[in-house]
């Protein structure tokens, strides 16, 4: 007999709260960490982000998958040098739907 799947449950506001949470958290340790910028401003197209192979993410993967997204996206502003007003936009780049 086949395992059965643990009934989904819906933790929307959980979710929400928890990635609000996060966002703020990053975008505060950015700022006190000087948030790149300078004489001459990084420039951050779209392209030139997506060709740093930006984990996707689907929402399924949980808790530790949302914090393992979290690293990884931040890694990517850093070495794709992208400002803060563009981090948003192409962050929802890579949300998919989830299964």
């Amino acid at each position: 007999m086949p395992p059965r799947r643990a009934p989904e449950t819906n933790n929307n506001t959980d979710f929400a709260a928890l990635f609000t949470q996060l966002v703020n958290q990053l975008t505060q340790a950015n700022n006190n960490n000087g948030g790149g910028g300078g004489a001459n401003p990084p420039q951050c197209t779209f392209k030139h982000f997506n060709s740093r192979n930006p984990l996707k993410f689907s929402g399924t993967e949980g808790a530790t998958g949302l914090l393992q997204w979290f690293e990884s996206i931040e890694g990517t502003f850093l070495n794709s040098d992208c400002p803060d007003n563009l981090r948003v936009r192409h962050a929802t780049s890579v949300f998919q739907k989830g299964l």
